[in-house]
């Protein structure tokens, strides 16, 4: 069964500076059966996501958007707070 605790054992184990597929790769398989979404693997991932700030930290890039019609920014290295365009990011 796959419980709580799993499902957070590989998102603490992932790392977003780290190259980690097979990892997510499981984390993804965790949370979709033949393309149908597993309801309650997605919960507890947003939960942790959303409540946890070192899960947060591990695996989410900040983005921000100064003014509306500005583009939006990801931040590639926290510790030098070094903002990029989005849309460069992902050519």
């Amino acid at each position: 069964m796959i419980t709580t605790q799993v499902i957070e054992g590989f998102i603490f184990e992932c790392d977003k500076g780290k190259e980690e597929p097979r990892l997510l790769a499981l984390l993804t398989a965790l949370c979709a059966s033949q393309k149908a979404p597993i309801i309650r693997s997605q919960n507890d991932v947003v939960r942790i996501l959303t409540t946890d700030e070192s899960a947060r930290n591990k695996l989410l890039m900040p983005l921000r958007r100064i003014k509306k019609r500005k583009p939006i920014e990801v931040c590639l290295d926290m510790g030098e707070k070094h903002w990029t365009n989005l849309i460069d990011v992902s050519n």
